[in-house]
């Protein structure tokens, strides 16, 4: 996710700040998926909040197509099992939103790589994996042209 995006988040949830001073992989890598879940990622932050406000996120990330949360609430299960139900609605509510753009998106498969993704952005990274690595040069490598005197 954009900076500028993450920017707005630790502006707007005061438990972000203490997530990322932690020395966890949040602390080190911040939110590790696309611009398109950010309103979801919104939305489940201030569900959480309600529940806990001291919650301690420890990694943040788009894991087999969709958003992946690890975190740790103190030792009440009360609290850790409502959160955790939380976070489950919103992984579930991820595998349907394009984490590119945020529109409705599926599953998509890009050489062995799972993301959530809408037809266009679907289309758009198969084009550019094909332009970094075209697959029929891998599979059918072309002859070297030899020199004949």
């Amino acid at each position: 996710m954009r900076k500028e995006l993450q920017d707005k988040l630790f502006k707007k949830y005061k438990f972000l700040e203490k997530s990322a001073e932690a020395g966890t992989m949040f602390s080190a890598c911040g939110i590790e998926c696309g611009d398109g879940w950010f309103d979801l990622i919104d939305h489940l932050f201030a569900e959480m909040e309600e529940i806990s406000p001291e919650i301690l996120i420890t990694q943040m990330k788009s894991k087999f197509a969709s958003l992946d949360l690890n975190f740790n609430c103190g030792t009440d299960l009360e609290k850790f099992i409502s959160l955790s139900v939380i976070v489950d609605e919103y992984t579930e509510k991820s595998k349907w939103i394009c984490e590119n753009c945020g529109k409705p998106g599926s599953l998509r498969s890009i050489r062995g790589w799972l993301k959530t993704l809408c037809d266009k952005d679907y289309r758009k990274e198969e084009d550019e994996m094909n332009t970094m690595f075209p697959l029929e040069d891998r599979i059918f490598p072309k002859p070297k042209k030899e020199k004949i005197e």
